[in-house]
């Protein structure tokens, strides 16, 4: 299993088939693709939901959050 980041409170603003526009707790709007996102502790996936996500700690250095 990869090492993986888990952002609280973040929200859904975009779904789309491959990737979640996501919303984090500090305002910042970042793109996830589903194929770096780790579902068994990840509660949000629909537009609107609001919880917990949990990504790949390679996509969350990539996209400069760690």
């Amino acid at each position: 299993m990869a090492e993986t980041v888990t952002f609280y409170d973040a929200t859904v603003v975009v779904s789309r088939e491959k990737a979640l526009l996501v919303e984090l707790d500090d305002g910042e709007e970042v793109w996830f693709p589903r194929s770096q996102i780790e579902y068994g502790e990840t509660d949000i996936e629909e537009e609107g939901d609001t919880g917990t996500i949990e990504v790949t700690m390679w996509i969350a250095e990539q996209k400069g959050l760690r």
